[in-house]
C-alpha cells in the first residue's frame, strides 16, 4: 500500500518498539526487538539510528548512567574527556603500570588535579595505622624523646617508648635511643630514610624485582604493620597521629570516614596501658573535636577488627567484647571484621559459631567482611564471598573475586551490598597488574553497588583517596565514565556508609521529593498541603514516647520490648477520638514493625561441601510462600494483606470494623521483618499524598533519578509508570468518586533478602479526605 514490503514494514515496527524500549529502559523488550530486526535484517538492513539507541541503552546502565547534568556539570564533563583521551593515547599510561612507577606520572596529571579539588564522599576501608604519610612519622614521632629502636633478625625495626631502657626483646637487637644515635651520626638523613623505607612498602627501586610475589609482598606489608605498632600505640603520638590523618583526608576533600581498628591497648610513658574501651573514647573524643572545627566534615565511625589467624576462642572473645562496645559506643561502633591475608587464614565458615553470638543473644552487630581478597579458586577460602552474604555482612571487602562466583553477585546486588574496591590495593598486593583488567571494571559497567577506598595508603605511597579515584576513573572506566560516574561514586560512599544517622549532603542519598511544585493542588482538596501533612505526622511522632526509641536506636534489641511498644502503640491507636490520629497511630505501629531488620541471624541453608542447596531465607516447601526467619510463621500473601487491610480499616474508624480483631493481626504479624523505612528520610517515606497527574509525573521523574520505581491504581488495574528491580514505590490511586481514599507505600524485594532480615513486605499509611470513609 505505501510501497513497502512487509519485512520493511516489521523492521520498521520493530525498530520504533525498540526506540521505545530504550528510553523506558526495558532490556528484555529490548532484546526481544533486535531480535525481530535480526530476523528481518536481510531486507532492511542495519540502521544506524538503532545502533545509537543501543549505545544509549547501554551508557544508561553503567555507573552514573542516570545522573542528570547541569549545565555547568557538562561543560566540566567535556574538559574532562579531553583530559582523559589525551592520558590514555600516551605510551606510558598509569593505569597499566604498577602504582610505584606510576605515581610520578599521576601527580603530573592535569586530571588528577581537578579530582583532587572533587569532593569524594566517604572513605569506607580503611585501615587505622595506614592513613598518615609516613614521613610525618619520621619527623613527628621518632624525633620525641625517650624514643627507642631496635632491629629485628627479618631486617625490620621495632620502636618503643620508654622513660629508662626498655626490656630486651626476643629476636631484637639491644634498644637504642634514637635520640643519642643521631646525635653521634651528625647527619641523620640516611637513617631518617632508613627507617620511612621500613614503614611503607613504596620504593623507588623496580617493584616487580623488589616483590616478585605475593608472599614476598605480603611478608613485608606485615612486616611495616609491625614497625609502626610501637609508634602509634603510644597514647601521645595516637592522638595526634588520628588528628592528622583526619586532616589529610579532609584536604583531599573526604567528607566522611569509616576507618578499621584493632582497638590496641595504648600505652603511656610511665608504662601504663588503657583497654580498648579507652581506645575507642579516644577515637570519638578526638573524631568529635575534628568536627567542630571542621563543620563540613561529617564525622568518623570505627569497626572494630580481629586478625584472621587468630584461635577461633580469642575471635569469640573479640566478638563478645565487640558487643559490649558497641552498647557503650551505639552511635560510633559501626560493627565487625576479620582482617589479614585471606587465602592463608582462617575462612569465615570456620569463626561462625563465633559470630553467630550476637544473634543468639538478641544483639544488633553489623558485620562489614573483608572477602574475596584473593585469586585463589576453588579453595574452601573462596567460598568467604559466600560466607560473608550467610553471615548478613553489610558491605563487602574489595570482592575482587566476585565475578567468579555468580550467585554471590547476584546475592551482592538483589540485597544492596556494597563492594568496597581498593584498586591501588589488589595491585600492589599482586591480584592484578594492569588495573584496566581489574573485575571492577565489570561492575562499573553494571552499576553493581560498589564504592572506591583507598585500604591502606600510607602503605602503599598514595595519599588519601584522590589516587585511587583516579585508577578507578581512568583505568576502570576508560573514556565511558565521565563526571556521572564520579557522582555515582561519591553518592554511592554517603548511601552505603554504616551511619544512618550521620548527615548526607544536600544532593545524597534519599528521595529529595519537590513537594513545592503540587502542594497548591493538594491543598485545594481540603486535606491540607503535603509539606502540612508531613508536618503533622512529625509532630505526632514527637510526641508520641513509646516509639521514641526506635527512631533514636533503628532495632528495639528483644523480642519482649518489641511486643510492649507495639501493643502500647496500637492501644493508644485504638483509644484515638478522631479517625485522623487513629489512622497515623496505626502507620506508626507499622513504623515500629518495620525497625525490626539487622539482625546477624544466620538464615536456615543447607550448606555441603561448596554448594548452597537451598537460597537463603527460602524455605523449600513452601512453594509459592514468603520465607521469614527460622520458627517463625509463614502466611500466604493474600492472607497477609488481608490482615493489613483489617487493621487499617479499624484504623480509619470504618463502621462495623474489628477493633480486638485489628489489634490481635497486628500482633500475630510482630516477628516478620519488614524493611525498615526510618533508614529513608521520614518526611519522605512517611506519608505520600494523593497526587493529581502533574503530580505523579514528577513524583516519576524523581523516582527514575533515585533508582525506584513508581505504579498507581487507574481503572481497577496497576499501570507502571517506572520500574527498578531493587526498590518499587506503589501509589494507590483509587478510582474516581470512591469514597474510600487511601495509598499504600510497598518495597518490594527479593524473597533472598531474608538473609538479611530485609524482606517483603509493605508500610500502608492512610490520608484522608473531605469525604468519611465508606466499608
Amino acid at each position: 500500500m505505501f510501497g513497502a514490503s512487509p519485512a520493511d514494514l516489521t523492521c520498521k515496527l520493530a525498530l520504533l518498539s525498540l526506540r521505545m524500549a530504550v528510553r523506558l529502559q526495558r532490556l528484555l523488550v529490548a532484546a526481544a526487538c533486535l531480535f525481530v530486526c535480526c530476523l528481518v535484517g536481510v531486507r532492511c538492513g542495519p540502521d544506524p539510528r538503532l545502533r545509537k539507541e543501543l549505545m544509549e541503552l547501554e551508557a544508561s546502565m553503567q555507573m552514573g548512567g542516570g545522573m542528570v547534568l547541569t549545565d555547568a556539570e557538562q561543560r566540566l564533563d567535556a574538559l574532562l574527556a579531553k583530559l582523559k583521551q589525551d592520558e590514555m593515547s600516551r605510551k606510558d599510561f598509569p593505569p597499566s603500570m604498577h602504582f610505584f612507577k606510576a605515581r610520578r606520572l599521576i601527580q603530573a596529571s592535569p586530571l588528577f588535579s581537578l579530582l583532587q579539588k572533587m569532593p569524594k564522599g566517604g572513605v569506607l576501608h580503611v585501615h587505622d595505622f595506614a592513613m598518615v604519610d609516613p614521613e610525618w612519622l619520621v619527623k613527628n614521632a621518632t624525633y620525641r624523646p625517650h624514643c627507642y629502636m631496635c632491629f629485628t633478625d627479618g631486617g625490620s625495626v621495632r620502636f618503643v617508648f620508654a622513660s629508662q631502657g626498655p626490656k630486651p626483646v626476643e629476636r631484637c637487637s639491644p634498644w637504642v635511643l634514637l635520640e643519642s644515635l643521631r646525635s653521634k651520626m651528625g647527619n641523620a638523613t640516611d637513617l631518617d630514610n632508613s627507617i620511612r623505607g621500613n614503614l611503607t612498602l613504596f620504593t623507588d627501586r623496580d617493584p616487580e624485582t623488589e616483590y616478585p610475589s605475593q608472599d614476598v609482598v605480603w611478608n613485608r606489608f606485615e612486616a611495616a604493620f609491625g614497625a609502626l605498632w610501637g609508634l602509634v600505640t603510644f597514647a601521645p603520638v595516637f592522638r595526634d597521629y588520628y588528628i592528622e590523618a583526619l586532616n589529610q583526608f579532609y584536604a583531599d576533600n573526604v567528607m566522611y570516614l569509616e576507618l578499621r581498628a584493632l582497638l590496641p591497648q595504648l600505652y603511656e610513658l610511665d608504662g601504663r596501658s588503657h583497654d580498648p574501651a579507652w581506645t575507642l573514647q579516644a577515637y570519638q573524643n578526638l573524631t568529635r573535636q575534628f568536627v567542630s572545627t571542621h563543620p563540613d566534615f561529617y564525622g568518623a565511625r570505627i569497626i572494630f577488627t580481629n586478625h584472621r589467624h587468630a584461635k577461633l576462642s580469642v575471635v569469640a572473645a573479640a566478638v563478645k567484647e565487640a558487643m559490649q562496645l558497641k552498647k557503650d559506643f551505639p552511635d560510633f561502633l559501626a560493627g565487625f571484621d576479620l582482617v589479614g591475608r585471606e587465602d592463608q587464614g582462617k575462612t569465615l565458615w570456620y569463626f561462625r559459631d563465633a559470630l553467630a553470638l550476637p544473634a543468639e543473644k538478641g544483639v544488633t552487630m553489623p558485620y562489614f567482611f573483608h572477602a574475596g581478597e584473593t585469586d585463589v579458586e576453588g579453595t574452601e577460602v573462596d567460598q568467604n564471598l559466600l560466607d560473608a552474604l550467610l553471615l548478613n555482612t553489610s558491605r563487602i571487602g574489595h570482592g575482587f573475586a566476585l565475578q567468579r562466583h555468580p550467585v554471590a553477585k547476584q546475592l551482592s546486588r538483589k540485597r544492596g551490598v556494597a563492594v568496597e574496591v581498593c584498586p591501588i590495593s589488589n595491585q600492589v598486593l599482586k591480584l592484578v597488574k594492569d588495573l584496566r583488567n581489574h573485575p571492577a571494571a565489570a561492575l562499573m559497567m553494571e552499576n553493581h553497588p560498589l564504592v572506591i577506598s583507598s585500604d591502606d595508603p600510607a602503605m602503599f605511597g598514595s595519599c588519601a583517596l584522590s589516587f585511587d579515584f583516579y585508577e578507578a576513573f581512568v583505568g576502570f572506566g576508560g573514556l565511558n565514565s565521565h563526571i556521572g560516574s564520579l557522582k555515582q561514586l561519591a553518592m554511592n560512599s554517603i548511601r552505603w556508609r554504616s551511619a544512618r544517622t550521620v548527615p548526607a549532603p544536600p544532593a545524597g542519598r534519599g528521595l529529595n521529593f519537590p513537594v513545592q511544585l503540587f502542594d497548591s493542588e493538594a491543598a485545594g482538596r481540603g486535606a491540607g498541603s503535603v509539606a502540612e501533612k508531613m508536618d503533622r505526622v512529625l509532630n505526632w511522632v514527637k510526641k508520641t514516647s513509646s516509639i521514641r526509641p526506635l527512631f533514636r536506636s533503628g532495632i528495639l534489641q528483644t523480642r519482649r520490648e518489641r511486643s510492649v511498644s507495639l501493643r502500647r502503640c496500637s492501644s493508644r491507636a485504638l483509644r484515638a477520638e478522631s479517625s485522623r490520629s487513629r489512622s497515623w497511630s496505626f502507620s506508626l505501629c507499622f513504623l515500629s514493625m518495620s525497625s525490626l531488620c539487622s539482625t546477624n541471624a544466620p538464615t536456615r541453608y543447607i550448606r555441603s561441601e561448596n554448594v548452597i542447596r537451598d537460597a537463603p531465607g527460602k524455605d523449600p516447601s513452601s512453594s509459592g510462600r514468603i520465607g521469614f526467619r527460622r520458627n517463625l510463621p509463614q502466611l500466604e500473601l493474600g492472607d497477609l494483606l488481608q490482615r493489613l487491610c483489617r487493621i487499617l480499616l479499624v484504623g480509619a474508624g470504618i463502621e462495623g470494623g474489628d477493633a480486638q480483631g485489628a489489634q490481635r493481626d497486628l500482633l500475630t504479624l510482630l516477628p516478620f521483618p519488614l524493611v525498615p523505612l526510618l533508614q529513608q528520610p521520614v518526611p519522605q517515606l512517611l506519608l505520600l499524598p494523593l497526587l493529581p497527574a502533574a503530580g505523579l509525573r514528577v513524583l516519576a521523574q524523581q523516582a527514575r533519578q533515585n533508582h525506584l520505581g513508581l505504579g498507581f491504581l487507574q481503572g481497577g488495574r496497576v499501570v507502571e509508570v517506572e520500574f527498578a528491580a531493587a526498590l518499587r514505590i506503589l501509589v494507590l490511586v483509587p478510582e474516581r468518586g470512591s469514597g474510600l481514599v487511601f495509598q499504600a507505600v510497598r518495597l518490594l524485594m527479593s524473597p533472598l533478602e531474608e538473609a538479611r532480615c530485609s524482606v517483603v513486605l509493605l508500610h500502608l499509611s492512610i490520608c484522608l479526605g473531605t469525604k468519611t470513609l465508606r466499608k
